[in-house]
């Protein structure tokens, strides 16, 4: 082979990127002249059109080919003309120094230089192509007042010039070979270093799954494309691990995403091995997904992977997190790479080693860099690039704030108190379940839930029960059983379970509602602002033509992306929402203003006026205190507006700031930490989410000395009144929505019991009598047949006097007491074990386990079983905590 052929490789051309993270010269040539496959093409284009001054450099590059075009073509028309040597050497010149100009900005390829030269070359000898292409020499000047000696010098000249050239033109060229032979040996290398761990990392996982050990089959140095073929099941699997140490990491939401849509919204969590295994339907090998991993306490980190045939292998590695983005350190690779690039927006790209046709080739990207970056909602139908409603500046972590931001009302758990001096128990009902979905979300990550975050009485309502429905005009009814206690058996457990009647969807009255949106830099995960528009989606299949919605965003400024629109307009507010993209700092007073002025221009007199709020809870831009955002939130209770509030994501979670606003806007508050929930919340509960039948609902139990000695309230810590508010009915209190259910318990000490627990009485009183004790008048006709009494008081809605309803619970307890109870009473031991609470008694979670087991009942919703699997995990975890496992 002689030194001027060039050798021509079969292998995949990949983009190269230079180490500021733009496109090299070569590539962009590569990619307007379609050398590259539709893969590498597609990296290229998606960067160009992130990157300006890739974007820059290919209008250069295009200017510079049409520029060509028409210089050659303009030569080639010359049928026999003469190009001056002048003109030609200035030509020249002015080529060589733009060339020059531009490789101090950035290295370019040999080839340029060789171009140049090339035209240096012609021009200096002068030639021009006639039409046959054949060169012709020009030798006349204009000899009358030229001598020969300038002739002869210039000729000179000319030799000289060529000599130079042609020693140039060797000298590149051989760099250039010599610098292929180079590449092509270090990718070689490359490639057959990441198969080698490709092929172990699969032995690893083979036995680690107990699969039997198989010599692994010999792999080409380059993955082959995938020939196109039908859509199908994909499983990813692999492994999460920590970047210094290398130790699994437990817990981590592992999400499949293709095309920034995701396609397993609930997540994979890992297995305390790492260990994770996700299935995505409707896929082709070809199909590029993003795997990507995040978890408390680390930087999330995404790979791009192609699908492969029926299995992709991805191990991710997550950096520990750190204050401030220039102390991160990338985290170490898990494949080994040929070539590492960063950009803004991509930490590394890698080609990894070869791997079966069932496997996949990966490119790393990272989602740090993104993380708190620009807020843009742009306006339904409107193109990226165009002006958006909302664009604040990137949210920046404050000097010493903690990754972790999540706060918790205190709770301390309710005593038992002595009947002779407490006869009453008051509180407000609570018919949130949000807790337990978040302690759902701190078990199956592989953490103990903190103990203010375990709220027993909402772990205890999250499950439906079999309740009878109100009788006659009154919308909510009372029902009551007992039992012994399982957990200190000589104690009785009374279970008092409220009903609220049930409305069908196509009879509930219209709704106005308005979505008010968190799209601040907080909500970037796919746990948070991507879900939360899933979990709209749901909702907006059910609403009814009568029905409207307006949309208001919030991210540093507040910005109306959907004005109200009509519930058959699906398709108007599909586009809203999905244009919605999250980044900036959070001014959640400024949003509820404008969600509560665009509610008030709709308002139903005869509907249901509630915003929706969906976020974190981190409102610390807008209203200047708590308290001011509370009585804003009054204000508008008052004038008919409800609130709802939606929490979601881990890390900022801020459950008593929302739980209070609920409270206070007469709504409800439910924590998303998956689709499911999602659902079950818009769809399966939303006559209850969204229609309130009772407002300000208490009840107050009074307690027979005869038969109780003291009592224990199980749960509603933060929902306890003083007994005068019972019969105040200015006293705010919870609201029931259509079907909702309450359940409360009460562990009771009877009389002659003595020893179990601590008690809190007082001593004998001299002067008051006591028959007369706090508020309560006692009969000397005590019925002993009887427990307790129990009053409920409530508001029709849009009433301001109060309603009575009053039961009895009868002193008789059932032998073993019925599924319901049974399965409610091992739902509050486990929220004992979780809070470790002085009263669990003799709980374990083996006991649990064998009473919740034997209650499943009719699981309606697989719910009761999905509990059972919970208290399972968190036994398997071995998290060390006071109570027996």
């Amino acid at each position: 082979m002689s030194r001027d052929e060039f050798v021509v490789s079969d292998e995949r051309l990949v983009p190269v990127f230079t180490a500021d993270g733009h496109v090299d010269e070569g590539s962009v040539h590569a990619w307007l002249d379609d050398a590259f496959d539709e893969t590498a093409a597609a990296l290229v284009a998606a960067h160009v059109e992130t990157c300006a001054a890739c974007a820059a450099a290919v209008a250069e590059a295009r200017g510079l080919i049409a520029g060509s075009a028409r210089v050659l073509g303009a030569l080639d028309a010359v049928p026999a003309g003469v190009v001056s040597r002048d003109d030609a050497a200035r030509t020249a010149a002015r080529v060589l120094a733009a060339a020059d100009a531009r490789e101090r900005r950035s290295r370019r390829p040999w080839w340029v230089g060789v171009a140049a030269a090339a035209v240096l070359a012609v021009g200096g000898g002068a030639v021009v192509w006639s039409r046959a292409g054949t060169p012709r020499e020009v030798a006349r000047v204009a000899a009358g007042t030229e001598s020969a000696v300038a002739r002869q010098a210039g000729m000179a000249r000319a030799d000289t010039a060529r000599a130079e050239t042609a020693r140039t033109l060797t000298a590149r060229a051989d760099t250039a070979r010599a610098d292929t032979a180079r590449a092509d040996a270090a990718r070689a290398d490359a490639a057959r270093a990441d198969t080698a761990r490709a092929l172990t990392a699969r032995a690893e996982m083979a036995r680690a799954d107990g699969a039997e050990a198989a010599a692994p089959r010999a792999v080409p140095a380059v993955a082959p494309l995938a020939t196109p073929a039908a859509r199908g099941t994909v499983i990813v699997t692999g492994t999460v691990r920590d970047a210094m140490g290398g130790q699994p990491i437990a817990g981590a939401l592992v999400t499949v995403m293709r095309g920034g849509i995701a396609l397993t919204p609930v997540g994979s969590r890992t297995e305390r091995n790492g260990r994770y295994r996700v299935r995505v339907e409707s896929v082709t090998p070809e199909t590029m997904l993003m795997v990507r991993a995040e978890r408390p306490g680390y930087q999330p980190r995404a790979l791009m992977v192609r699908a492969g045939v029926d299995t992709a292998f991805v191990d991710l590695r997550l950096a520990p997190s750190v204050n401030t983005l220039a102390a991160a350190a990338p985290p170490e690779p898990t494949t080994g790479s040929a070539r590492t690039m960063e950009t803004p927006s991509m930490t590394a790209v890698r080609r990894v080693g070869a791997a079966p046709a069932s496997a996949s080739v990966a490119e790393d990207f990272s989602g740090r860099a993104v993380a708190g970056g620009i807020a843009r909602v742009r306006a339904p139908g409107s193109t990226p690039g165009s002006t958006p409603v909302i664009s604040t500046g990137p949210r920046q972590r404050r000097p010493g704030e903690p990754f972790n931001r999540e706060q918790y009302e205190r709770i301390e758990d309710n005593p038992f108190l002595g009947v002779r001096s407490n006869p009453l128990s008051t509180f407000s009902i609570d018919v949130d379940r949000a807790a337990y979905a978040n302690v759902r979300r701190f078990i199956t990550g592989g953490q103990r839930p903190p103990a203010d975050a375990v709220r027993i009485e909402e772990l205890v309502n999250y499950f439906p029960y079999t309740v009878p429905a109100p009788r006659g005009i009154e919308p909510v009814e009372i029902t009551s059983e007992v039992m012994a206690a399982p957990w200190q058996p000589r104690h009785q457990l009374v279970r008092i379970a409220l009903q609220a009647a049930r409305i069908e969807t196509a009879d509930l009255p219209p709704n106005n509602l308005v979505f008010l949106l968190d799209v601040s830099g907080s909500m970037l995960s796919p746990d948070k602002l991507p879900l939360v528009k899933q979990a709209l989606r749901l909702l907006v299949d059910q609403l009814r033509p009568q029905d409207r919605v307006a949309i208001v965003a919030y991210a540093g400024a507040a910005g109306l992306v959907l004005p109200s629109a009509r519930g058959d307009e699906k398709v108007r507010i599909m586009e809203a929402i999905d244009q919605l993209e999250a980044g900036g700092s959070t001014a959640g007073g400024a949003g509820i203003e404008l969600a509560y002025r665009t509610a008030r221009e709709h308002f139903l007199e005869r509907g249901n006026n509630r915003v929706i709020l969906a976020t974190d809870g981190d409102f610390n831009v807008g209203v200047s205190s708590d308290a001011e955002l509370e009585r804003l939130v009054e204000r508008r209770r008052i004038e008919g507006t409800y609130l709802t509030v939606l929490g979601v994501g881990t890390g900022n979670y801020q459950a008593a700031k929302m739980e209070t606003l609920a409270k206070v806007g007469n709504g409800n508050f439910a924590y998303l930490d998956g689709l499911a929930e999602a659902r079950k919340v818009l769809v399966e509960e939303m006559g209850a989410t969204l229609r309130t039948v009772a407002n300000d609902v208490k009840l107050q139990v009074e307690f027979n000395p005869a038969a109780v000695q003291a009592y224990r309230l199980i749960g509603y810590e933060n929902r306890l009144l003083r007994n005068e508010d019972f019969t105040d009915d200015s006293k705010d209190a919870g609201d029931i929505g259509a079907g909702h259910q309450v359940t409360a318990l009460y562990e009771l000490v009877p009389v002659g019991v003595t020893g179990t627990v601590p008690v809190r009485d007082v001593d004998a009183l001299r002067y008051l009598a006591p028959e007369r004790i706090d508020g309560a008048t006692r009969t000397t006709n005590t019925n002993a047949n009887e427990l307790l009494f129990v009053k409920l008081r409530y508001k029709r809605p849009g009433e301001s006097q109060s309603r009575l309803l009053s039961h009895a619970v009868s002193a008789r307890r059932g032998a073993r007491g019925s599924d319901d109870l049974r399965f409610a009473a091992s739902v509050a031991s486990f929220g004992m074990l979780l809070r470790d609470s002085e009263y669990q008694g003799n709980t374990s979670a083996a006991q649990v386990l064998e009473q919740a087991r034997a209650a499943l009942g009719n699981d309606v919703g697989g719910y009761r079983a999905e509990f059972v699997r919970l208290v399972e995990r968190w036994r398997d975890l071995g998290i060390t905590s006071g109570g027996r496992r």
